[in-house]
């Protein structure tokens, strides 16, 4: 004896049956278009700190070459600035510390002695800059592993 099903009963096995493959398709989609988004960002962070430590550097030993020159004292001081915005907090400490990149810069400047001034760049300053680009390359692999 054969038993056959109401029709209502085969619509709505079929219709349950759709809905699930749909449903995982648009779960699948999101869990996609997150992990797309989430990359994305990822991306977008790394190349925005690398651009301002590049130009941080840069602008840093610029300034160091001739410390008394106001425009590359500006130039340093919007890149190290813009640099404090995206740096993690080993950064941070490298160019705020006691011994950091901005308390040699203001001894730069502020030393109106050539052979002093040439003793803080090739010692403290040095130093200082070497603790930053540690912090720099280290941000940007811990980064980059993420």
């Amino acid at each position: 004896m054969e038993t056959k099903l109401p029709l209502w009963v085969t619509i709505a096995v079929t219709l349950a049956s759709s809905l699930f493959v749909l449903l995982g398709a648009l779960g699948s989609q999101l869990i996609n278009a997150r992990a797309n988004l989430k990359m994305k960002r990822l991306e977008l962070l790394y190349s925005r700190k690398a651009d301002a430590y590049q130009d941080f550097v840069i602008k840093a030993g610029t300034f160091a070459h001739d410390p008394w020159n106001e425009d590359k004292y500006l130039g340093y001081l919007n890149s190290y600035l813009a640099t404090l915005t995206v740096a993690s907090n080993e950064v941070e400490q490298a160019l705020n510390g006691k011994d950091g990149v901005s308390v040699n810069a203001q001894r730069l400047r502020t030393n109106r002695d050539f052979n002093a001034m040439t003793t803080i760049r090739v010692g403290s300053w040095y130093h200082a800059m070497e603790v930053a680009s540690k912090a720099i390359q280290d941000d940007l692999q811990r980064l980059a592993k993420d």
